[in-house]
């Protein structure tokens, strides 16, 4: 949830950036060979975990932020010039992110 960061420093900035989960391997001839409601269970099971993962990442997200701001921590908001500030800080990690796993996980995340 925080990692216990703030137990070492007060400071938190809210950024706005995202973290991007595990994915799931398959070998690709194996997996086709499954009967198709296997692979269909698998395909369905696999949304309903993202689903409730970004849920579940919804909610750690508030009880962090009551965590941080409980331990007398500040949390600043940043202004729209300083999220632009930020957004151009990291594009070079964006651009080569988006060039090693393409555009879909960026869509995603509304970037």
């Amino acid at each position: 949830m925080t990692y216990g960061a703030h137990k070492f420093h007060p400071y938190h900035t809210l950024s706005s950036h995202f973290y991007i989960s595990r994915p799931l391997f398959a070998h690709r001839p194996s997996l086709d060979s499954w009967p198709e409601d296997l692979r269909t269970a698998l395909y369905q099971a696999t949304r309903d975990a993202v689903l409730w993962q970004r849920q579940l990442s919804e909610q750690e997200v508030r009880d962090a932020r009551q965590l941080i701001e409980d331990e007398g921590c500040l949390i600043e908001q940043l202004t729209a010039a300083e999220q632009q500030a930020f957004v151009g800080a990291v594009k070079p990690q964006h651009d080569d992110a988006r060039e090693r796993f393409g555009d879909t996980i960026f869509q995603h995340a509304n970037l």
